[in-house]
């Protein structure tokens, strides 16, 4: 069973999603790339600057990410659509850190939400051709000072 169906997408209102959401807010786009209207199992979402490209060791500053990742986010850790357009502020613009052995991660403060920090960290695949969001969650003031306190600033 696939990751998606095990979400059991077919029982959710997509209606009452759609009520609160507009073109302007971008996630009318992130809606259809969650229900599968872009046949693409994935999605770009940025291009990364070079520092950040460089710093994981990426051959591409393309950044992805799957459909049945957007779909956990969404379904199931309670992201609303109009908060996915924010991944690629926090990439660009938001406070970023190395975290690790080639690993980079981004906080970036929701305005709506001032407790919560938009959290995003990025991995390339062995040979470097592709970047993917690894990881995409709300943390908390504490858990950004734990991961940051182990970690190197960028920006």
């Amino acid at each position: 069973v696939s990751r998606a169906a095990s979400l059991n997408l077919s029982s959710w209102d997509f209606s009452s999603l759609l009520l609160n959401m507009s073109e302007e807010t971008h996630g009318y786009d992130w809606f259809e790339f969650c229900q599968g209207i872009n046949p693409a199992g994935y999605k770009m979402v940025c291009e990364l600057p070079a520092d950040i490209r460089r710093r994981l060791g990426a051959h591409t500053s393309i950044v992805r990410i799957r459909r049945d990742y957007v779909q956990k986010a969404v379904y199931k850790h309670g992201f609303k659509f109009e908060h996915l357009s924010m991944i690629e502020t926090a990439i660009l613009s938001g406070a970023a850190y190395e975290n690790g052995r080639k690993q980079v991660v981004f906080f970036y403060r929701d305005i709506t939400n001032m407790n919560n920090n938009l959290f995003v960290a990025l991995k390339t695949i062995a040979d470097g051709s592709e970047v993917w969001i690894k990881s995409l969650h709300w943390k908390d003031e504490k858990d950004k000072r734990r991961i940051v306190g182990k970690s190197t600033k960028i920006r």
